[in-house]
């Protein structure tokens, strides 16, 4: 079997097949392009329809009235006419030109028709300062003629001439409210402090209670309004003549106590009105100096009445301003600066009560113990 088996013929090698592209076997066939995404498309706002911008109107040329010139002028004017209602109604009655009755009827027309001339002169264009001028002159001559038939003629008792005082200076201050005019307020208020002493024939319990009307009535006028300077006004208004009264002794020993509760209001409206502007006011440490201000009769008072007296005061007065500042985060326009003053103001105050109230062997502890309780009480701040 091996012969034969090796006989056989071989089988025959077949070559392979050339390889064929995969493309030429499967020819590409063609293929739908992606589909468009196509976002939906809405109406684009139209820009509205701007004009041309105009070139801005050129400002109109100030008044030469507004400029401080005619300030200056009508401040003069002020002076040179109340100065001319001083004589009238003084000097006139010493030398006896003219009877009372013509020289009060006259001041009295004279106040009118600067008042209405002002309201007149405020409608036309360019006259605001000479208005103010005119008003604040007309008010003021007003003032001397209440003053003038109270205390010089006697024809209205004192109340009566203060009510009369009161209504003419919040029509005056109400008028520059509304022209929204601090200028003509201090135009209302400080030519009274000085020409006032003059009509009275000095410092006497009738200025002072004036004053203080003045200075009470003036308060509503500020209410809304960041105006310091009106405010430091009032103040002084309120508070010269009582410095000078207790500085002179012009008061007879039982017009004393009188003093003394004039001293206790002024220093009660300071207060008060301070804690009424403080929210409105950008000044608060203006402000808060200006209470301080307003308390400092009462801290002088021992010039007139008795150490008991004026040591019970002092003490209101330290207490009040230290219940303010300790309950101040409470109070709108306290925090800050104006609460540091009212505890300063009040550390004074019971300084200056301890050493009327007490001699030196006691007013020593006690100075020293109040000032421990100030220095642990204000370890925090």
């Amino acid at each position: 079997p091996a012969p034969e088996r090796a006989q056989q013929p071989a089988a025959p090698v077949v070559p392979a097949p050339p390889a064929v592209p995969l493309q030429q076997v499967y020819p590409p066939q063609p293929v739908a392009p992606p589909a468009m995404q196509y976002w939906p498309q809405y109406a684009q706002p139209s820009a509205p329809f701007q004009p041309w911008p105009n070139a801005a109107a050129p400002r109109p040329r100030k008044e030469r009235s507004e400029g401080w010139i005619g300030k200056l002028l009508a401040v003069a004017g002020v002076a040179v006419t109340l100065i001319g209602v001083v004589l009238l109604l003084v000097l006139a009655a010493q030398a006896g030109i003219l009877r009372p009755e013509f020289r009060v009827t006259a001041g009295a027309v004279l106040a009118g028709a600067l008042v209405g001339a002002a309201w007149w002169l405020n409608s036309r264009p360019g006259g605001r300062v000479g208005a103010i001028a005119l008003a604040s002159t007309g008010l003021a001559a007003a003032y001397m003629d209440v003053i003038a038939v109270t205390t010089i003629y006697d024809w209205v008792s004192p109340p009566v001439g203060l009510i009369l005082a009161a209504v003419i200076a919040g029509g005056g201050l109400m008028l520059a409210r509304l022209w929204d005019s601090q200028h003509l307020g201090l135009l209302v208020l400080v030519p009274l402090i000085v020409l006032a002493p003059i009509v009275t024939d000095g410092i006497t319990l009738l200025l002072v209670g004036f004053m203080l009307a003045l200075a009470a009535v003036s308060l509503p006028v500020q209410l809304g309004k960041d105006w310091i300077w009106l405010h430091a006004a009032r103040i002084a208004a309120a508070v010269l003549p009582l410095i000078v009264a207790l500085a002179v002794p012009y008061f007879d020993n039982r017009d004393d106590l009188w003093l003394a509760g004039a001293c206790g209001i002024a220093a009660t409206m300071a207060v008060v009105a301070a804690l009424i502007l403080l929210p409105g006011t950008k000044n608060r440490a203006a402000m808060a100096l200006l209470t301080a201000a307003g308390v400092l009769p009462v801290l002088c008072v021992g010039l007139a009445v008795d150490r008991v007296i004026a040591a019970l005061m002092a003490a209101a007065v330290s207490a009040a301003l230290l219940a303010i500042a300790l309950i101040g985060d409470r109070l709108p326009g306290v925090p800050g600066v104006a609460r540091h003053i009212f505890a300063a103001t009040s550390a004074v105050a019971a300084l200056i009560a301890v050493t009327v109230a007490f001699d030196g062997r006691i007013a020593g502890p006690v100075l020293l113990a109040m000032a421990v309780v100030v220095a642990l009480a204000g370890r925090g701040d």
